[in-house]
């Protein structure tokens, strides 16, 4: 199955988990920008942990995320 692809904060957001398996997010041509930098279309390192566990959270064989 071919994972769901997003590219910004506002896809990332409305992700439905209950439709989406497996899903890459890439956010940035080169590196993520600091927090500080950050525009109003980039996620934030908390937004797509959290967005992670909600995905991952429904496999009952449970699952392990780096985050780094």
């Amino acid at each position: 199955v071919a994972p769901t692809y997003i590219e910004n904060k506002r896809e990332l957001l409305n992700l439905d988990k209950r439709k989406h398996k497996t899903v890459l997010g890439l956010f940035a041509s080169d590196h993520m920008p600091y927090n500080l930098e950050a525009g109003i279309s980039d996620p934030s390192l908390s937004e797509m942990t959290q967005k992670a566990i909600e995905i991952l959270s429904q496999n009952q064989n449970g699952y392990m995320l780096f985050v780094e």
